[in-house]
């Protein structure tokens, strides 16, 4: 770690769409900010993560504030498309990003927040996390038990189907990623499709455009009894597009009830059943890593409890881009600018 102290009104900590878009109303208030990343360039999130990975939502709603997507290909958005997008953000709104460095401990001052960096100590007034939700890979406890013959690998890991070991293939988990992987592995391997049922996202939101988003997101929030409810099930398993639903029912996937425990090494399902495969693919999703901030807050099942971004018992202390923060749409890219101006106001509004 470096001995420079660096001092600014407000840090952004993550440099994805969420800090992005954050950084975009913290520069139309001309406010004193910084955004930081730990990658060493804008995208990289995305550029890393497996070769084939396209979008969900459509091409209209992969945007954010004050700048058009002009890296929009027919057909779904690809993940380097995406990526470029971001950074091309970055640099056309002249956003202050100090990339290649990482936040080991976040602290609280007398005046506010104080970030151990390996560029140096930063101190500032407010502090917006934007470090996405993707934290650390979550995989269940007996994989470690598994049997060693087998070749397992979480969904963060995975690039293409040539990285992996010949053999039939499992994939665990059935929301958006285990679903799209699965549809990439070649019928004559067996892709086996393991999971609960996944909240399936209504249809009209893929045939009307950008309307249909605009009622979605009003509909389902953390503001009425359905958005509540509907925030329940999309925390436990994600949500899945239709059109995507579609192709896996035509597909040569062979889909089971869930894995629940292991059975002499090999995954049981929940039905009783043993299956053998030579491949395990682990698409059960993240589990939040808070643990580099160095005070106490609220939290919900390992997120921090910060209805709009807003944290009730620190001043100062900001969220942005978690799972249904204030409504299904807040951690995708075109989810983030609503709560992103929320947050900016506050920040105004308090000083």
């Amino acid at each position: 770690m470096k001995d420079e102290i660096m001092v600014y009104d407000t840090v952004v900590i993550g440099g994805g769409q969420a800090g992005l878009a954050m950084g975009y109303y913290l520069k139309e208030q001309q406010r004193d900010f910084l955004i930081i990343d730990e990658e060493e360039q804008i995208g990289n999130s995305w550029r890393k993560r497996w070769d084939s990975l396209k979008l969900f939502t459509p091409k209209i709603h992969n945007e954010l504030p004050g700048l058009l997507n002009e890296f929009e290909t027919s057909g779904r958005t690809s993940k380097n498309n995406m990526a470029d997008y971001l950074e091309s953000y970055a640099a056309k709104l002249k956003l202050p990003i100090l990339l290649g460095t990482r936040v080991w401990r976040l602290d609280k001052t007398r005046l506010g927040y104080a970030l151990i960096t390996t560029s140096g100590i930063i101190n500032c007034k407010h502090v917006v996390i934007a470090t996405g939700a993707s934290h650390i890979a979550k995989i269940p406890s007996f994989a470690e038990e598994l049997n060693k013959k087998i070749f397992q690998i979480h969904s963060s890991n995975y690039k293409n189907i040539t990285s992996l070991p010949d053999g039939e293939v499992l994939i665990v988990g059935s929301a958006t990623s285990g679903v799209e992987i699965a549809l990439e592995i070649p019928a004559s391997r067996k892709p086996t499709l393991a999971g609960a049922p996944t909240t399936v996202l209504p249809a009209f939101l893929f045939k009307i455009g950008r309307f249909s988003w605009l009622i979605f997101k009003n509909i389902f929030t953390i503001r009425n009894p359905l958005g509540r409810k509907v925030r329940v099930g999309y925390l436990k398993g994600g949500a899945i597009s239709p059109l995507l639903l579609g192709r896996l029912n035509q597909s040569a996937v062979i889909c089971k009830p869930r894995v629940v425990r292991l059975n002499n090494g090999f995954p049981e399902l929940e039905n009783g059943e043993v299956v053998y495969p030579d491949i395990v693919i682990w698409c059960t999703g993240y589990q939040p890593d808070f643990s580099w901030i160095n005070f106490y807050f609220k939290k919900e099942n390992g997120w921090p409890i910060a209805p709009r971004g807003i944290v009730p018992d620190q001043k100062g202390l900001y969220f942005i881009g978690m799972p249904f923060q204030y409504n299904s749409t807040s951690s995708l890219v075109g989810g983030v600018g609503p709560d992103a101006a929320y947050i900016a106001e506050h920040i105004k509004k308090t000083g």
